[in-house]
């Protein structure tokens, strides 16, 4: 009985091990698509670029890249209610 707890318990964290680092990786490459977007258009706008023209620009979901620029540490906010961000 006890092997069936452990196997068990061994199988859960192997999935969440799994699914975090899944979810880790995949932020890191929209990160990075969103870094080289700003980095693309941020040329031409000094002040930040809309979270709105990063969506259009790279065919991503308005909600998706407003939550990779929250939680970047590589992208800061410059104005928070026009939702204009730049690269550190």
């Amino acid at each position: 009985m006890q092997e069936y707890i452990v196997l068990t318990l061994v199988v859960v964290i192997s999935i969440a091990a799994h699914v975090w680092l899944f979810l880790w990786i995949k932020f890191r490459i929209d990160e990075a698509v969103v870094i080289k977007c700003l980095e693309d258009v941020s040329d031409n706008k000094p002040n930040g670029v809309s979270v709105e023209v990063m969506a259009e620009s790279i065919n991503y979901k308005i909600d998706r890249v407003a939550a990779i620029c929250e939680r970047s540490q590589k992208i800061t906010c410059v104005d928070l209610q026009a939702q204009l961000w730049r690269k550190i």
